[in-house]
């Protein structure tokens, strides 16, 4: 008896999700639902596709995303300073159980 499992990778657009990739329109928001939905939906490409450039500030990657940067595509990062997350660590493990952090040992008193 022999089994194959065959898996499909889903490929994520960008511009499917509210990017303009018009390089002036801020698409923080549209790439990061990209990856949101890609991690939730068991991972695949996020696509920046040719002859596009998406500017962006803070993203987070996720597990079982790759971001795909096609051919002639350019992702650039804006340069304004408050497109980005000051304390990214904190941002990023925000809804983390804080353990062996020294608030989580002091309140077991």
């Amino acid at each position: 008896m022999s089994f194959s499992i065959q898996i499909v990778a889903k490929d994520y657009n960008v511009l499917n999700y509210g990017a303009k990739g018009d390089g002036v329109s801020l698409d923080t928001k549209a790439v990061q639902n990209a990856i949101d939905l890609c991690s939730k939906e068991g991972g695949g490409k996020v696509i920046i596709p040719s002859s596009k450039t998406v500017v962006i500030g803070t993203i987070y990657l996720k597990d079982y995303v790759t971001l795909h940067i096609e051919n002639g595509a350019t992702l650039l990062g804006s340069s304004n300073y408050e497109d980005y997350t000051t304390d990214t660590h904190k941002n990023t493990y925000k809804n983390e159980p804080p353990y062996g952090s020294l608030s989580h040992i002091c309140s077991r008193r």
